[in-house]
C-alpha cells in the first residue's frame, strides 16, 4: 500500500510542535559522518563497511540533491538528514533519503514535514524510499507507510546477518498513484 506524503497538523511554516527542518550547515559534515557509524538510514546512506571519509560524506551530500534539511527536535537537538535526490521530472520521481541517529516518532514526523516541503516545492507526484532492514526490524517508516517491493536478502549488514531491501512510496496529495 502506497501512502500519501503530507497528511498530518502543521504550522504555517510546514514544522510541527515537536520538530522544524533547518538548512545543512557548513559544520554539519562532521555530525553526518559520526551518524553514519551508529546510525539509522535508507539504502542510499548504507555504510557497506566503508569507512565515512570527508570526501565521501561530500559526495553523498551533493550528488544528485533535489532538497535537504536537517530536523531538529523541539529541544534543540539535531535529529535527522532527510534528502531527496536522483530526481527524475519525466516520471515525476524522486528518491527519499534518510540519516537519523535512531528511528523513533520524530524520524516519522520529520519525514513527513520534509515530505510535504519537497512535494509543495518541486512538483513531484512521488518519492521512492528504498531501505535496508535486517530481520525483525519495523517495516514501517511512519503510519500508512508499506513497503511495495521486498527483496530478501540483499545485502550483508555490518554484522554479517542479511538485510532485505524494502521500497516505499510516497505520493504527493491529488497524484495520480501508479502512474510511474
Amino acid at each position: 500500500m502506497a501512502s500519501t506524503g503530507g497528511t498530518g497538523p502543521g504550522r504555517a511554516d510546514g514544522s510541527r510542535p515537536d520538530v522544524s527542518l533547518r538548512a545543512l550547515a557548513p559544520g554539519d559534515e562532521d555530525l553526518v559522518r559520526s551518524w553514519m557509524g551508529c546510525g539509522t538510514g535508507s539504502q542510499r546512506w548504507a555504510g557497506r563497511g566503508r569507512t565515512p571519509s570527508p570526501p565521501l560524506v561530500r559526495a553523498l551530500l551533493a550528488d544528485g540533491v533535489l532538497a535537504q534539511a536537517v530536523a531538529v527536535s523541539r529541544d534543540g537537538e539535531d535529529v535527522a538528514l532527510l534528502q531527496a535526490v536522483d530526481a527524475d521530472e519525466t516520471r515525476g520521481s524522486a528518491e527519499l533519503a534518510y540519516l537519523c541517529t535512531g528511528a523513533g516518532p520524530l524520524l516519522a514526523v520529520a519525514l513527513d514535514v520534509f515530505v510535504s516541503r519537497v512535494f509543495a516545492a518541486s512538483g513531484l507526484e512521488r518519492l521512492a524510499l528504498p531501505r535496508l532492514v535486517g530481520p525483525g526490524a519495523p517495516v514501517a517508516v511512519w503510519p500508512g507507510t508499506e513497503p511495495v517491493l521486498r527483496l530478501r536478502d540483499q545485502e550483508r549488514g555490518d554484522d554479517g546477518t542479511f538485510l532485505d531491501l524494502l521500497v516505499h512510496e510516497i505520493w504527493a496529495p491529488g497524484a495520480p498513484q501508479g502512474r510511474v
